[in-house]
């Protein structure tokens, strides 16, 4: 009866650890070719949507300061239209919910309690950009370095890290965001998770105007403040530097109160916010940086499409 169940308390744990092993094994190679699919479709959409709109088309968006409080551009026609269209398009299949429409919620956020207020963000798609045609994210790739190169020409960018790494090191994973009817995010600053300003941030609208939905900056312009509506297809860039801190490294800087913005609420029962976000987290692309060289980061850049209109 002993040996019995000695050899119970082995067989059991040695079952369990199998079955959890194969089923992890499963699942991995399920997720592997989930994920080998929507390469595949990502792909064979690219090429459709080329075939139909062409490529290669070279333009010059225009460019507008809308204020220095903070330091805040639009670039109109920075993607064309069938570019917006192959993104919803291919990212549609992956987007996740990422907050659901909950009551007034206290959440652990950058270092300390922040309250999220009904956000209801109705689906996101976070941190799929994985460089190389081999994931199937040629258009985000170009996308980044259409943004980059404008960096580059300002002289804010050199497209190096010193050592030899070229483009990539200093942004953060893109995100495409989608906001249904009550979708809205949150009154926030852009930054880090010790609480530093993330020196630059780009957001490229995907949607025509609709019912709400538009960027609230409530201290912009001396307190003024702003809300903006921009055009598809446009970009959004700002800077959230403030001040340095005290005590802080080279690169540690607050961020400004200028900054302080929100997505409002999309108030159309049919309309749908589309947004693509990109942040620079570190390194040349920095506060420090973009204070001491005194330049703008958007310059009348042309660039390519690589769908064309």
């Amino acid at each position: 009866m002993f040996g019995s169940l000695i050899c119970k308390a082995i067989f059991y744990p040695l079952l369990l650890t199998l079955s959890i092993i194969t089923f992890w094994g499963a699942s991995s190679s399920y997720t592997l070719y989930l994920v080998e699919k929507q390469v595949g479709f990502r792909r064979k959409l690219l090429r459709e949507y080329q075939d139909s709109h062409g490529s290669g088309l070279t333009i010059t968006p225009s460019v507008t300061q809308l204020t220095t409080s903070p330091p805040m551009w639009r670039v109109s026609n920075f993607l064309s239209p069938s570019e917006i269209s192959y993104l919803k398009a291919a990212y549609l299949p992956t987007l996740t919910s990422c907050f659901p429409g909950a009551p007034e919620t206290l959440v652990w956020w950058l270092g300390r309690w922040s309250s999220y207020g009904s956000i209801r963000v109705c689906q996101e798609m976070n941190q799929d950009l994985e460089r190389g045609k081999e994931k199937g994210n040629e258009v985000l790739e170009a996308i980044e370095l259409r943004i980059l190169e404008t960096l580059k020409k300002a002289g804010l960018y050199s497209g190096e890290d010193g050592k030899g790494n070229g483009f990539y090191t200093d942004t953060m994973d893109m995100q495409i965001v989608r906001y249904r009817r009550g979708g809205k995010f949150r009154y926030h600053f852009d930054e880090d998770f010790s609480g530093n300003a993330l020196p630059l941030t780009f957001m490229i609208y995907l949607s025509h105007k609709m019912e709400g939905g538009g960027t609230s900056f409530p201290r912009a312009k001396g307190g003024e403040g702003m809300e903006i509506d921009p055009g598809v297809g446009d970009l959004l860039v700002w800077s959230t530097c403030g001040e340095r801190i005290k005590g802080g490294g080279i690169d540690d800087y607050s961020p400004s109160n200028a900054s302080y913005h929100s997505g409002m609420e999309v108030e159309g029962a049919y309309d749908e916010k589309w947004i693509l976000n990109m942040f620079f987290a570190s390194g040349e692309v920095s506060c420090h940086n973009i204070k001491k060289r005194g330049k703008e980061p958007i310059l009348d850049t042309p660039v390519k499409y690589i769908i064309g209109r």
